[in-house]
């Protein structure tokens, strides 16, 4: 696929018997527009392509897929994004606005030693765990 987009309350599970399921976005862009939906298949590919997730105002978008790839991953718009399982994206994670929520408790949700550049109006809730970014 190009990308995904999210609307209405949808789950996008794995596919059964097929193990693992991946989920390949080769422009790397997920929109959640409306509700609270998510995304459950096991792996989520970007490859070398940034991944650009859009998670619209009043809205929220929950990922337990492990995502995949070398080119970093931004957040934009003001819902609420929240990573349920340690992600593996390498490059930068940059949180444009809304939150950015990591998994409840763990050490190192983002991929550890990267850089996170937090901007005005983004915030990122460890919810009670521990992250090592680079400087």
């Amino acid at each position: 696929l190009n990308a995904i987009t999210l609307n209405g309350g949808l789950s996008v599970d794995s596919v059964n018997a097929v193990n693992p399921t991946t989920l390949t976005l080769t422009s790397g862009g997920i929109l959640n527009q409306s509700c609270t939906n998510s995304l459950d298949v096991q792996v989520v590919a970007f490859a070398a392509t940034e991944g650009i997730i859009h998670v619209a105002a009043g809205s929220s978008l929950i990922i337990t897929s492990g995502l995949f790839g070398s080119g970093g991953v931004t957040k934009d718009l003001t819902g609420s994004l929240t990573f349920g399982q340690q992600q593996y994206v390498s490059g930068a994670t940059t949180v444009n606005a809304g939150t950015l929520n990591l998994q409840s408790g763990a050490t190192n949700t983002l991929l550890f030693n990267n850089n996170l550049t937090v901007n005005n109006g983004g915030m990122v809730d460890l919810k009670n765990g521990v992250s090592k970014a680079a400087a």
